[in-house]
């Protein structure tokens, strides 16, 4: 999952409240440039790290590129990133399809599209080679879903925007769908439609949510 939005938005806000969710017994591996999210607080088992800058004499730092890589070799069963900037979304892709089911990161974006298309651009700027399209394939693969949020400084409100499910890509584009939206500014987190895929479906009803009044997937498809 990425969850995007400006800065002030409340992404880490959310990031939190989602992490708050997460069974004791998954191991979770939290890497951030200054620690934020502090799961270790009241998380048993929760690898946190932060980036250090280096020494006086140049020696001594720690780049979230090296933390991303550490935590593929950590065993977690999900990798949180507190802020996608540059190489570590490679990582964070590549941890999100050999394990890491239900990683989350936040991205700074306006929308779920250009989150998306801002992952594969750090990851196109890491790899430095490689093609698009095989990208947003990849990617396509392991994201289910973008929360965009949106603030109103006008009312100080704070909240998700959007829900949107990702369906796949089609060359170098992605295909999305939005689940929930607001029509208005500050005005109710509205349905639109349910997952399209069945997979996403089922993982939601799992987690406890009641979907029984939700569209069915047909009816989403139409």
């Amino acid at each position: 999952m990425l969850v995007c939005g400006a800065l002030g938005a409340g992404k880490t806000t959310l990031l939190r409240a989602l992490l708050g969710e997460i069974g004791d017994r998954e191991v979770v591996c939290t890497l951030e440039q200054t620690f934020e999210l502090f799961l270790d607080e009241t998380h048993p088992l929760t690898f946190a790290a932060e980036t250090r800058e280096p020494n006086s004499d140049g020696s001594g730092e720690i780049t979230m590129d090296e933390l991303a890589r550490r935590s593929l070799r950590s065993g977690a069963d999900r990798v949180i990133v507190g802020e996608l900037r540059g190489a570590e979304a490679a990582v964070f892709l590549s941890a999100c399809g050999t394990g890491s089911d239900g990683s989350m990161a936040t991205i700074h974006a306006a929308s779920a599209r250009q989150a998306l298309a801002r992952l594969v651009r750090y990851c196109l700027a890491a790899s430095g080679a490689g093609s698009q399209s095989a990208l947003v394939q990849e990617a396509a693969d392991v994201m289910h879903l973008v929360v965009f949020m949106r603030g109103d400084p006008r009312t100080g409100f704070r909240g998700v925007h959007t829900i949107t499910e990702v369906l796949g890509a089609d060359g170098d584009n992605f295909a999305t769908h939005d689940i929930f939206t607001r029509r208005t500014r500050g005005g109710d987190l509205t349905l639109i439609a349910g997952p399209r895929n069945g997979d996403l479906a089922e993982r939601v009803a799992d987690g406890g949510l009641d979907t029984s009044g939700w569209p069915s997937r047909d009816e989403a498809q139409r």
